[in-house]
């Protein structure tokens, strides 16, 4: 038996903290009065290690370490080689780059020609956006097994798109002409708020590789043994990876900034609309899939 508290398990605490700190930090990144005061800051520059660090509790918990550990490797290798070969011809996303000289950037490491924080960036998106589409196909969030091939690969498919849906505000904002965070080139083809249509199809490809591999290798094995008395993790904690989910497309959607915390340009505002309309739906509708079990 596992010690509880108010029915949660007192290994799930942590994640629970986590995620606490990632509403509390989209929060202060949307409603901060002076983007450049300190907790702006600190948060804006903590943010991404606490989405990756309640990425890997939280999938160590529900997949197993072995599980979680086969997803994290897929993902930071083949959304790589994808980045690698895409910055490199062009051929996947369009052509672009990311500027060496400039922050974040000039402070960190290249492999090849992607920065190392993006392929943990990835990580940190497929994860929740694994758990989505598990509640909204599945009703559950965990370890999924048993699976024909047939249906693994149609489920990579949508996590595929579900990871997409979220670039499709995340892409043009990070990428506008008053940050760039990475360059699009001016002789592309532009036309989703300054960003190429085929950055979408490569978006798309690179998450149903990473799945595809993922429920491949991991969910068409023997179905999962079924959890000892006791031991079964609460409702509250399986939903989290899913609320993770809505709060990111809730950011774009509501009340988003740019990465310097300015308000968003007018010509990016149609944005929200789009978000609210994609993932905010899709991960709410998964939620309430959730709760109709």
């Amino acid at each position: 038996m596992v010690d509880e508290v108010w029915g949660v398990r007192l290994d799930e605490i942590p994640c629970f903290i986590l995620m606490a700190s990632h509403v509390w930090g989209i929060w202060v990144m949307s409603y901060a009065k002076d983007p450049a005061d300190v907790l702006y800051r600190t948060k804006e520059g903590g943010q991404g290690f606490t989405n990756l660090l309640f990425a890997a509790v939280h999938a160590s918990q529900t997949l197993g370490v072995q599980s979680a550990a086969l997803l994290w490797a897929l993902s930071a290798v083949i959304s790589w080689l994808f980045e690698h070969v895409g910055v490199a011809t062009g051929a996947v996303y369009g052509t672009y780059h990311y500027p060496r000289n400039k922050p974040p950037w000039d402070a960190m490491a290249f492999v090849g020609h992607v920065p190392v924080g993006i392929p943990l960036t990835w990580i940190t998106l497929f994860y929740p956006s694994y758990a989505v589409v598990n509640a909204a196909a599945l009703g559950a969030t965990g370890a999924v097994r048993g699976l024909s091939a047939g249906r693994a690969l149609w489920l990579a498919a949508v996590d595929g798109l579900v990871v997409t849906m979220l670039d499709l505000a995340i892409d043009p904002i990070f990428s506008h002409d008053s940050v760039q965070f990475w360059v699009w080139s001016p002789k592309g083809d532009r036309r989703w708020f300054g960003v190429p249509f085929r950055n979408y199809a490569g978006w798309a490809a690179t998450g149903f590789s990473v799945f595809a591999a993922f429920r491949w290798l991991d969910g068409t094995g023997a179905p999962a043994p079924a959890a000892a008395a006791g031991e079964a993790h609460s409702f509250a904690f399986g939903a989290l990876p899913v609320l993770f989910y809505v709060t990111e497309a809730l950011f774009y959607a509501v009340h988003p900034r740019m990465p310097d915390g300015k308000p968003l340009p007018k010509d990016l505002e149609p944005l929200r609309i789009v978000a609210m309309f994609t993932s905010v739906f899709f991960s709410v509708f998964a939620l309430g899939q959730l709760l109709a079990q």
